[in-house]
């Protein structure tokens, strides 16, 4: 079981896939209205998984996402470097 410590505020989660849904639902994730915290348990079964998991949970916040004008600037350079090192 995963359990956080701290200020009242934060919400105590009794699983990790609570944790992990909580997590994506602060990134704007809505899932479907069948998905449940415990649909996310499956995730921690494997430990590279699971590593992986509490990687993104402890690295990735709204505020370091990539806006939708970022993520199409980025493709635009990524398109053009190809293309430089594809025909160079």
């Amino acid at each position: 079981m995963a359990h956080r410590i701290g200020a009242e505020s934060k919400p105590q989660f009794q699983t990790r896939g609570e944790e992990l849904y909580s997590f994506f639902t602060s990134l704007g994730y809505s899932g479907s209205k069948h998905q449940k915290p415990e649909h996310f348990e499956y995730v921690f079964q494997n430990e590279k998984f699971a590593r992986f998991a509490k990687l993104l949970m402890t690295k990735v916040k709204s505020c370091n996402e990539l806006s939708p004008e970022e993520i199409h600037r980025y493709v635009s350079i990524l398109i053009a470097v190809v293309l430089h090192f594809e025909y160079a």
